[in-house]
């Protein structure tokens, strides 16, 4: 991102006070790769933030006629971009990613065996895009959302089982080939 983006962006951010704590960027950065790579037969190159840092330009960009939903994004600005050396066919671009928290008014929730708990809800969601990157386009873009209830803060599984259920819906909406689990 140039400076002014960056800085569009947080001032967005803010407004929306849809912030992300640096739990919640560790959880995603250490989680959400591997979990695509589980869930689909695409190689999955890891994005090495320090080695990688300037070699990645994005411009604003609309989403083109029959790509619902319309969204004003950020894509890349150059020709094919290399990850370490390497060519992917794709690129995800995650363009906005939010975990709200909130404690619920009310008594609580009697648990047996534990008293009574209080009621959380966290709400949670990711806007991303899907670039083709040999024929310079968007191929899949989307804005998702999940409302979770919760008995206490969110835990660190709970952040990671909200982030496999995007993956799910990234995977099943892309052109990416969804690998089969069976039993």
């Amino acid at each position: 991102m140039t400076p002014e983006q960056w800085e569009s962006f947080i001032a967005r951010k803010t407004k929306e006070n849809k912030l992300v704590t640096n739990l919640e960027v560790e959880l995603y950065e250490g989680f959400f790769q591997i979990l695509l790579a589980e869930k689909t037969h695409a190689r999955v190159i890891p994005y090495d933030k320090a080695a990688n840092a300037t070699s990645i330009r994005l411009r604003d960009w609309e989403t083109e006629s029959g790509i619902e939903p319309k969204m004003n994004l950020l894509v890349p600005a150059s020709a094919r971009i290399q990850i370490n050396g390497e060519t992917p066919e794709y690129l995800f671009v995650v363009q906005d990613l939010f975990f709200m928290k909130a404690k619920l008014d009310g008594p609580g929730v009697q648990v047996p065996g534990q008293g009574i708990k209080t009621d959380y809800f966290m709400e949670s969601g990711i806007d991303y895009l899907i670039w083709d990157n040999k024929n310079y386009k968007t191929v899949a873009c989307g804005k998702l959302t999940k409302g979770t209830r919760l008995l206490a803060p969110p835990s660190r599984e709970q952040y990671i089982k909200v982030l496999d259920d995007f993956v799910d819906s990234i995977v099943k909406n892309s052109p990416l080939s969804q690998r089969a689990i069976s039993y």
